[in-house]
């Protein structure tokens, strides 16, 4: 089973053939059932997928001064 985000929307999809998620809390409780007893690993330097996604956000939404 793969969870899917699509960011900045809060939707959660699981592969789109079984089912789609569209509440934030039954998404943050499916991932909270998911991960609950699962080690955090820190490996002290920046998510490449958060800084491509703020990239694109950034490119497809310019700040207008």
């Amino acid at each position: 089973m793969t969870l899917t985000p699509a960011w900045p929307t809060g939707h959660c999809s699981v592969n789109t053939e079984w089912a789609s998620f569209t509440d934030p809390r039954l998404c943050a409780a499916i991932v909270d059932r998911l991960t609950f007893g699962g080690n955090i690993i820190e490996t002290g330097t920046e998510s490449y997928r958060l800084a491509q996604t703020r990239a694109r956000v950034t490119a497809q939404h310019p700040a207008t001064g």
